[in-house]
């Protein structure tokens, strides 16, 4: 089996997963507000498989977001979303600061300038979804980094390049020491 075949697959396993994770695995706060996981997914992928596996999950995340009763603009704006966050993290810019540089200058005009033109919506739903959606790629975000972090520190083979496997007592150990 050839890389790009290999990639094909595993993107599509991406897709899928966020799109569910989006679309169904959603934690109600209040009314209609909810966290969405899809995102952090995305993010996941983007730091361990780069930007071809990322990029079509990050439409998957917006078409699950758009069927749970959002915008028709919400695949779009993810993508972009995360294909600017990548530029700004190839840029040594940090995942969680790219990803609220992303929402302040860029996602949540864009978000209101779109959604203003699209939909007959109350001025202030529109100003809770944008804060909603901006606190979820936020948040997504260091979710993400978080977890790429702990799997580097607990020094798995596959996430820090090493071909040595480590016991996870001393993968524990080390942990909790450093």
């Amino acid at each position: 089996m050839t890389k790009g075949v290999k990639q094909f697959g595993l993107g599509l396993c991406v897709c899928a997963a966020v799109f569910a994770a989006n679309r169904w695995a959603q934690v109600p706060l209040s009314g209609s507000i909810a966290i969405h996981w899809g995102q952090a997914i995305c993010f996941f992928s983007l730091l361990v498989f780069g930007p071809r596996v990322a990029m079509p999950a990050a439409f998957a995340a917006g078409l699950g977001l758009m069927l749970t009763g959002g915008h028709q603009f919400l695949p779009v704006l993810a993508v972009i979303e995360l294909g600017l966050i990548w530029v700004l993290f190839r840029r040594s810019v940090p995942l969680v600061a790219g990803a609220l540089l992303f929402w302040l200058l860029i996602g949540l005009p864009l978000y209101w300038l779109l959604a203003r033109g699209g939909a007959a919506i109350s001025s202030h739903d529109l100003h809770v979804q944008l804060l909603i959606t901006a606190l979820n790629g936020t948040f997504n975000a260091g979710l993400a980094s978080g977890f790429y972090l702990l799997l580097v520190a607990l020094r798995i083979p596959f996430f820090t390049n090493d071909s040595k496997a480590y016991p996870l007592f001393r993968q524990v150990f080390g942990l909790i020491v450093n």
